[in-house]
């Protein structure tokens, strides 16, 4: 554990004691049960301004207030966990002098807050370890700032509060010593502030100065008193003062007035307060000037902090130590900044400042603003500039590394062996950091200068004939010294830019920086790729427009490797990875060429069942359709299905480049309505809507489309009397709507990807037609077989859309039209059994489906700023298909019942299906 330690210099602490006279006994109030003025193990007692007096009832979860008399007044109460206002085992309670109440609750962590009148008002703390949390609260103070303490008694601490109830500080650790604690309970805060903790396992009450600071404690006075003893500030912020009998940590002043601060202690001289000593020594500790009073040189015994904010008189000397030296803004050292032994140290300005000495032999010099001093050497260093200025005097630096940022340094003296210039260039404001020289800079000594470039916001479209900057130039006035040949000595180091599209060029004379657009060089060399895809959409990207969404891509582009650029356009123009649209459109076409053949499928059902009694319990000799009793049949139906279907597929481009595999899934509801007219013709109507999810087959998570389909149909089929044939036709209409969500790679910075999403909503409208000639016969048994053969044709229309949601990767996606035209070749074998009041029908069933166009037109999908639209890719599914399936339906009185089961297999295919229908007929 860190050991911190803070001592406050004060011009001095009184304190007043006071003898009291023995207390002498005069009353008590309670007896122990559950009613008004009774206890249950009475812990806490507090008296507010009017003399009541409020007392913790442990056990019966309350607090009961008492007149000043010892008569009972009022109480508040309640059990339970956790409600506002509800007390668990309350151990404690403070009034304070606005007459605010505060009950530490032992058992659920926390401090409640009541109004005068018992009315909760908030509350602070929960069970832990950290920071204003607790392990059993169980003493609770509040002194006249309004600041609240809290013995935490499990955690063996004090924990301080603000008057708002905000944590601010602590003390105290697990044990016997000074300022340590075993399971503290009670508290109290005097008027002189100091703290007094009933130290319960250690058998003792602790006294502690008021705290100054908040993360400390301690106040005294240094002067002959403590000469030749220690002021210990300890880990735990208790004040000990001990005979010097050993190397105690904290503030030691010797007799010889040499003042040590030691073992990362903290000592703070405020305003109005003085330091006088022969020499003060930094020991791995930090002093903190405030005052002006201070005399005797400081020395840094080990790394340490000295932060001056004022004007001090002394000679500072790091003696060879990484210390850190910190002045304020406008703050002057009257003496020498410097390291006696070797190297070392930090000094850092965080404005303007003054050293009125020399600064010499230090590992750093940092600038926040304009400093002035006599000389300034650095060996073997580093000079940082955080906001740019002026250095006034002599400047001698060899061997270092002058860090300029984006900023401007105005400097005088002389460079010499190696030099490191780091300069940063900032596109956003067109400026890079450089130095001005307003007298005389001489390079002549310098044997390497090493220019290391980065850059903030590189950007390609914000490249022009002005972009560049001079490192080195001197003002009117001034004068450079120049490197001997200096093409031969100064080098750039430009692995600082982060985007690789951008080249910088230096003219060692000038010294001068130039950056040009290296774009298309790097397309044309490095940027080549096994997919022509890719390698057209690159040469495309080189001719963006200015400004526009392919330029940015373009830019984006120049963060990255070679594989990162691959993967961000396989986002972006479709792979393995990830499905493009067209797939997603290919997905949605089978779609609602399922929806149109769940149609014709009733109508097969409804024709080879009207060859059978259509209601059980019919006269089958009576109610053929050649029959004369043809009203016995019923001619009128409405029916719904329910469809869940689960598919997978395959699909490639014509090249074979792109290969990818997808999976559906959904469920469709379908309702219809049809009637025969006459003895020979049926018509009817359905409406189906299908919902659908689409996304790929080898992922769990990840882009996933939505798809929304309705369809409304109208179908007819007529029996040829005396042949066994019939014609099926239909007729629908059909639109589907999807959300896309896209993901999309973007170069968060130089080798790092991040990602963005893309929304799209597509729609597409089908108009379709079908005719359909079918067979059927009796074979015996009531066994039917019926062969079909049709044909099926579409007309889709698509249309446009534009992609919304990343920063410069949203597509704008042009309306498109195309044709769909296949041929079905179908056998149904079917038995008739019936049962009585019920008739079994099963059956079994194949189709084969070709698709005799089958091929989806790719969309037009454009980037802004480029006159070509995304590389087309035309895909297509598997010509040939097949679908198996099998079925059974019961037909009871008006009413039937049937499931069926298909699979659908091809070469780039197979799926499952099922459904379940009902229909009343009537």
């Amino acid at each position: 554990m860190l050991k911190k330690y803070l001592l406050i210099l004060t011009i001095g602490v009184l304190i007043n004691v006071r003898t009291l006279a023995q207390p002498i006994w005069t009353t008590s109030f309670g007896t122990r049960g559950t009613g008004d003025g009774q206890f249950n193990g009475p812990g806490g007692i507090a008296i507010d301004n009017k003399g009541e007096i409020y007392v913790t009832d442990f056990h019966n979860h309350r607090v009961q207030i008492f007149k000043n008399d010892t008569t009972y007044e009022n109480q508040f109460q309640s059990s339970g966990i956790s409600p506002n206002g509800q007390l668990i085992k309350p151990r404690a309670v403070a009034v304070d002098n606005k007459e605010k109440i505060y009950v530490a609750c032992y058992q659920d962590n926390r401090v409640q807050i009541f109004r005068s009148d018992n009315t909760y008002e908030s509350e602070f703390g929960s069970k832990g370890t950290g920071d204003g949390q607790f392990n059993g609260p169980s003493g609770i103070a509040v002194d006249n700032k309004g600041r609240i303490y809290i013995t935490d008694h499990l955690n063996n601490r004090v924990q301080i509060f603000k008057s708002d109830n905000t944590y601010e500080s602590k003390f105290g650790i697990k044990g016997t010593g000074d300022g340590q604690f075993e399971v503290p309970s009670g508290i109290a805060v005097d008027n002189t502030g100091k703290i007094y903790v009933a130290d319960s396992q250690n058998n003792r009450v602790a006294v502690l100065f008021e705290p100054s600071l908040w993360n400390s404690v301690g106040m005294c006075t240094l002067g002959s008193l403590f000469l030749n003893q220690d002021l210990i500030l300890n880990k735990d912020y208790h004040l000990v003062i001990k005979p010097m009998d050993a190397n105690k940590a904290g503030v030691i002043v010797k007799s010889d007035g040499k003042l040590t601060i030691t073992d990362q202690a903290i000592l703070t001289a405020n305003v109005g307060s003085s330091i006088a000593a022969t020499s003060i020594v930094l020991d791995n500790a930090t002093l903190i000037l405030n005052t002006e009073s201070i005399s005797g040189n400081i020395k840094y015994a080990a790394p340490g902090l000295l932060k001056i904010n004022n004007n001090i008189t002394n000679n500072i000397d790091f003696a060879g130590h990484n210390g850190v030296l910190q002045l304020a803004n406008g703050q002057t050292i009257t003496g020498n900044v410097e390291s006696s032994t070797s190297s070392a140290g930090t000094l850092e300005f965080l404005g303007k400042g003054i050293v009125t000495g020399k600064i010499e032999a230090i590992n750093k010099l940092k600038l926040a603003g304009d400093l002035k001093s006599q000389t300034i050497k650095l060996n073997n260093a580093v000079l940082e500039t955080i906001n740019g200025g002026t250095i006034q005097g002599s400047v001698d630096i060899s061997n270092s590394t002058i860090d300029l940022g984006s900023n401007t340094l105005r400097l005088t003296g002389k460079l010499s062996n190696n030099i490191v210039l780091k300069t940063k260039y900032n596109a956003d404001n067109l400026v890079g950091g450089n130095i001005i020289v307003p007298s005389t800079l001489d390079l002549s000594n310098v044997d390497q200068l090493l220019i290391k470039l980065s850059y903030i916001n590189s950007d390609i479209s914000k490249i022009d004939d002005n972009t560049k900057y001079h490192l080195i130039l001197a003002e009117h006035g001034g004068n450079i010294i120049p490197l001997y040949d200096p093409e031969q000595k100064i080098l750039l180091d430009s692995g600082g830019e982060q985007n690789r599209f951008i080249k910088w060029n230096l003219d060692p004379k000038s010294l001068t920086l130039y950056r040009f657009d290296n774009a298309n060089n790097m397309i044309d060399k490095d940027l080549i790729f096994d997919s022509q895809h890719k390698n057209q959409f690159m040469q495309a990207l080189k001719s963006a427009l200015p400004n526009s969404d392919a330029q940015k891509l373009k830019n984006n582009l120049g963060f990255l490797n070679k594989e990162q650029v691959e993967e961000m356009l396989s986002k972006l123009l479709d792979h393995q990875s990830t499905p493009d649209v067209t797939l997603v459109h290919t997905a949605l076409q089978k779609i609602l060429r399922d929806t149109y053949h769940t149609t014709i499928n009733v109508i097969l059902n409804r024709l080879n069942n009207s060859i059978l009694p259509v209601s059980a319990g019919d006269d089958v000799d009576n109610c053929m359709h050649n029959s004369k009793h043809v009203d016995c049949l019923n001619r009128y139906g409405i029916w719904t299905k329910t469809t869940i279907n689960h598919r997978q597929d395959k699909v490639s481009d014509n090249q074979s480049e792109y290969f990818t595999s997808y999976k559906t899934r959904g469920y469709s509801n379908t309702i219809g309505f049809d009637t025969l007219i006459g003895n020979d013709l049926l018509v009817g109507a359905a409406y189906t809507n299908t919902y659908t999810t689409i996304k790929l087959q080898s992922q769990n998570v990840g882009d996933i489309d939505k798809a929304r389909t309705n369809m409304c149909s109208l179908y007819s089929s007529y029996h040829i009397p005396n042949y066994n044939l019939y014609i099926n036709s239909t007729l629908s209409y059909g639109n589907s709507t999807m959300m896309e969500r896209k993901t999309r790679n973007i170069a968060l910075a130089k080798n790092i990807l991040g990602t963005e999403l893309a929304f799209g909503k597509y729609k597409s409208y089908l108009y379709s037609s079908g005719l359909s000639l079918g067979y059927y016969k009796h074979i015996k048994n009531n066994i039917y077989i019926t062969p079909s053969l049709s044909v099926i044709g579409a007309v889709i229309r698509d249309k446009g859309y534009k992609e919304y949601g990343t920063s410069f990767q949203n597509l704008t996606v042009g309306a498109k039209s195309y044709n769909k035209f296949s041929s079905v070749l179908g056998l149904r074998i079917l038995k008739n059994i019936d049962l009585g009041n019920t008739i079994v029908i099963p059956e079994v069933y194949g189709f084969i489906n070709y698709n005799i166009k089958n091929k989806n037109p790719t969309i037009n999908a454009r980037l802004t700023g480029l006159d070509d639209c995304l590389p087309k890719i035309h895909y297509s599914t598997s010509k040939l298909d097949y679908n198996l399936g099998l079925g059974i339906l019961l037909k009871q009185n008006m009413m039937e019942y049937s499931i069926n089961y298909n699979i659908n297999i091809a070469k780039k295919h197979k799926g499952h299906t099922g459904s379940v229908k009902l229909r009343a007929n009537f």
